[in-house]
């Protein structure tokens, strides 16, 4: 019986000095580290995971994952972890939420495995936020930076070819020619406003400029919005019908936020060739300022509303076999100018029956403002 005993004493160290040295060896990586369950509780945790957001280990474990994530990121990293238990490796950037209220961007990679028959996700994070704005954006927008890379390079040399197209056909234009003639040259002076347009949509993509914001009223920049483009949508058929509620002042970006709010719109006018009803709803529902403009239009098919904010995708232009202008990066601006207010777009459609689109922002953005922001107050 004391043999037996002792024996299962001495199993019992084993098994103790195997989790010590588990436990010693995530703690010694330099990265932070969970592992995630089927459920998406935190099953385990290392000491780098712990310091980064300031929290203890028993407070860590047995928690939701997502709960580590801001607010307005959650929905995004939520679906992350629902690719990676499907079995697909993950990697994207994030802002984590530090006790306190403190923000950290991570690079965060997501592992799939299974564990006792159950499958399990490790979530490897380091911190990026020592990078600069640009090196963070390969972070957290992956691909898409690069192509907006590509884009500012292509734009920088086209812009440059139109110009000097565009200032050859305008001194011979001045220069007194025949009718026929003429009109060539204004064609290509024509076309060539055109093509710098559609440079400018592709710096717009690729710079993302920093946010210069002040204190404005979002249904002002709504209705400004609505009035400027009034004569378009009235030669378009459109009627338009307003809901609006008390939405208090924000610190906001009035002219970038006026640019989603238009490209917003004219798909909306787009959709209806035939004319139709835009509503534009605008309001607050918990935190956010909400948003909502939908149309009676034609409606975009399940399989297009997934990929409709990425780059290069859209329903217009010569890459959708569309002869409606367009290059497929309205909606992808849009989104990085909502992000960067801490927001996020979202699409809802029914073909032959019309889209919705919502925007979401925090109405409170942040204590203090960024670089690049005017604290300046004021309606818009």
């Amino acid at each position: 019986m004391s043999e037996s005993n002792d024996d299962l004493r001495e199993h019992l160290a084993r098994l103790e000095r195997a989790q010590t040295r588990h436990r010693d060896l995530l703690d010694a990586m330099d990265v932070g580290m969970l592992i995630v369950n089927s459920r998406g509780v935190i099953v385990e945790v290392n000491r780098e995971a712990c310091e980064a957001t300031q929290r203890e280990r028993a407070a860590v474990t047995g928690s939701a994952a997502a709960d580590l994530v801001v607010a307005r990121e959650r929905e995004r990293f939520e679906e992350e972890m629902r690719k990676a238990l499907a079995g697909g490796d993950g990697h994207a950037g994030f802002t984590l939420r530090k006790t306190g209220g403190d923000e950290l961007q991570v690079e965060v990679r997501l592992r799939p495995f299974e564990s006792a028959g159950e499958p399990m996700v490790c979530m490897l994070f380091e911190d990026v936020s020592f990078l600069g704005a640009r090196e963070r954006r390969r972070f957290v927008e992956g691909p898409s930076s690069a192509v907006g890379t590509v884009c500012e390079g292509v734009a920088h040399q086209f812009n440059n070819l139109l110009a000097r197209v565009m200032g050859c056909a305008e001194d011979a234009d001045e220069l007194g020619v025949k009718d026929t003639v003429a009109q060539n040259l204004r064609t290509i002076i024509n076309t060539c406003e055109e093509g710098s347009r559609i440079t400018e949509r592709l710096l717009s993509y690729a710079r993302r400029r920093p946010l210069w914001r002040k204190l404005v009223n979002p249904v002002n920049i709504l209705e400004h919005t609505l009035q400027m483009m009034e004569e378009q949508l009235i030669e378009a058929g459109v009627d338009v019908v307003r809901n609006y509620r008390y939405v208090p002042d924000m610190m906001l970006d009035n002219v970038q936020i006026g640019q989603v709010f238009t490209d917003l719109i004219r798909n909306a006018v787009d959709a209806m060739p035939q004319g139709g009803r835009l509503s534009v709803a605008c309001g607050t529902e918990a935190d956010d300022l909400v948003v909502r403009i939908s149309d009676t239009g034609v409606g975009i098919d399940p399989a297009s509303i997934e990929r409709m904010f990425l780059p290069f995708v859209g329903t217009k232009g010569a890459l959708s076999g569309s002869e409606t202008p367009g290059m497929g990066l309205g909606l992808c601006v849009c989104q990085g100018i909502i992000a960067s207010h801490h927001g996020n777009i979202s699409a809802e459609s029914t073909p032959d029956e019309g889209t919705t689109v919502t925007v979401r922002i925090p109405v409170v953005q942040m204590e203090a403002p960024p670089e690049g922001v005017d604290a300046g107050g004021g309606n818009s």
